[in-house]
């Protein structure tokens, strides 16, 4: 428990540096933005551009350019040209821009995952002890580099432009009437609703590598677990990751036999996990002993039971009970 402990403030910790860190590097990085007086005329020339002007996506697409828009990216004047040039107004080009955003994301998307997934397989499958090596292939995020790199080729200011972003307030107020295309856009104009440094993404992807790994490595020998007349129930060599495993062996079990007292056991051993009661020294052992004692729910209920009366009545640890009088021998 106090391993557990340790690693849920380790985690906070991070996070607390973390935000951190994006506070630093705005107030580093961060220029002015782009002035009003530009976006204004930004605006005012798509308008005059289109014989019919679609004035909504106009404004919401210049000003959520200009949102994201840094001195790194281009002078005032590049921002207006930007603009100008790749604001689509015909529908049919929008739609063909859609296509093109939803088949190249899906290349990205999933050949970054793909790349993942087989860093990260030592951590999913058990092929035995993983070294730091694995930990570090698994913690490295392959995509870190992904968002930072569309806003320099310019490509996420070009769906930034033609794609709103919508709240989750405005979807609910107006997405009744939308059509399943329009759908479609409003989740396009959600990929780029925040501009994260590389650096911070590739530090988010080993710290949440580091708590997959916990994860992974937070078993349950199911083989240990006796019921309260000492008959084991499971497999001998049964072996559960806390997390999504014992919540499959108890759909498994509906049918089964024995399957109402099976997922009564891992229920209780479920509430052991999420109330940080069980051993630090049971998890991960398959020495049947010390887990067979550990892991019985009568004896959790016992041991519930004890604590609750000493919590009622501390004076009971000072409590001993009066020995009974010995009678006297009778003499001859």
């Amino acid at each position: 428990m106090r391993t557990i402990f340790l690693f849920l403030l380790a985690i906070f910790m991070v996070s607390c540096g973390m935000e951190n860190k994006i506070n630093e590097n705005n107030k580093i990085s961060k220029p002015l933005p782009i002035r009003d007086i530009v976006i204004v005329n930004t605006i005012d020339s798509l308008k005059l551009k289109f014989q019919t002007p679609d004035i909504e996506r106009i404004e919401m697409g210049v000003r959520q350019v200009a949102d994201f828009w840094t001195s790194e990216d281009g002078t005032d004047e590049d921002f207006q040209n930007f603009c100008i040039e790749n604001f689509i107004n015909d529908k049919d080009e929008l739609d063909s821009a859609f296509v093109t955003i939803q088949k190249n994301f899906e290349v990205l998307n999933g050949h970054f995952n793909k790349i993942s997934l087989a860093l990260k397989f030592k951590q999913h499958i058990d092929e035995g002890e993983m070294n730091p090596l694995d930990l570090m292939f698994g913690g490295y995020e392959p995509s870190s580099n992904l968002q930072s790199d569309l806003f320099k080729n310019k490509i996420a200011f070009y769906i930034l432009l033609n794609f709103p972003h919508y709240s989750l307030d405005e979807k609910n107020t107006i997405g009744d009437n939308w059509t399943a295309r329009q759908w479609a856009y409003a989740r396009v104009g959600d990929l780029f609703s925040s501009r994260v440094p590389a650096d911070l993404s590739l530090e988010f992807g080993d710290l949440n590598n580091k708590c997959d790994n916990y994860i992974a490595n937070y078993n349950i020998y199911m083989g240990n677990i006796i019921d309260n007349k000492t008959n084991a129930k499971f497999p001998e060599d049964m072996k559960l990751i806390s997390h999504w495993n014992l919540r499959d062996e108890i759909k498994s079990n509906y049918n089964a036999e024995n399957g109402l007292n099976k997922q009564k056991m891992i229920y209780t051993i479920m509430k052991r996990i999420i109330n940080q009661e069980i051993p630090e020294n049971v998890i991960n052992n398959k020495e049947g002993t010390i887990g067979r004692l550990l892991y019985d729910p009568s004896l959790y209920d016992e041991i519930d039971d004890l604590v609750r009366d000493l919590k009622a009545n501390p004076w009971k640890l000072l409590w001993k009970a009066k020995e009974k009088p010995v009678p006297p021998r009778n003499k001859k």
